[in-house]
């Protein structure tokens, strides 16, 4: 069964540590939950009784996709006027170090997202 948007407050459960972006629309914020850090994305929605089935569905695969090179999306909230994503912290840097020194690392880079390609179109994701 494909998860769904949580219809409460998120901040019920999460404290917010820290803005990374913020305009009226949109947000980027570093929230914790007994002791762990992750990301928030805010974003606007017009009305809960309005989601469509699109957005339902393409937070189902979020929530579903796993995989060492996918930044992860661990719950989808609801609230007020807004849609939450809680995702895996990724604050530390460029994930796991991009910064390449021969062809050996790029090889490894490029065979990294052709694996995490390979897993969102066995998952039945299109991008």
């Amino acid at each position: 069964m494909p998860r769904r948007f949580i219809e409460e407050d998120p901040f019920q459960r999460y404290t917010k540590k820290k803005t990374i972006f913020h305009t009226q629309l949109r947000a980027k914020l570093v929230v914790q939950r007994n002791d762990q850090q992750y990301i928030l994305v805010m974003a606007p929605l017009h009305s809960i009784d309005q989601v469509p089935n699109q957005v339902q569905n393409y937070v189902s695969n979020l929530l579903r996709l796993t995989h060492p090179n996918l930044i992860a999306v661990y719950e989808a909230y609801i609230w007020k006027d807004r849609c939450y994503w809680i995702m895996e912290d990724w604050t530390g840097g460029v994930r796991r170090g991009l910064g390449c020194s021969n062809e050996k690392e790029v090889a490894g880079i490029v065979q990294a997202l052709c694996s995490a390609i390979r897993c969102m179109h066995e998952q039945g994701v299109v991008h």
